[in-house]
């Protein structure tokens, strides 16, 4: 991830060196913990934006991770 950003509640950030084969997910957690699949894009070897609306979470953490 990189360009992490918050503007107007919604949180914004690129995915960068994406795989050519599989997918990625994205996921939100509040505590470290539990952890909430919140975005799931096709691997196209290309960068993607990822947006997500921070309406219902005033704080939170998030991480991608490679599936197949």
């Amino acid at each position: 991830m990189s360009n992490p950003s918050i503007s107007n509640n919604v949180f914004q950030t690129t995915l960068t060196n994406m795989p050519t084969q599989g997918a990625v997910v994205i996921e939100l957690s509040t505590n470290l913990v539990s952890w909430l699949q919140v975005e799931y894009d096709q691997a196209f070897g290309t960068n993607v934006t990822f947006t997500f609306a921070m309406t219902n979470y005033p704080s939170a953490f998030f991480r991608s991770k490679v599936v197949q």
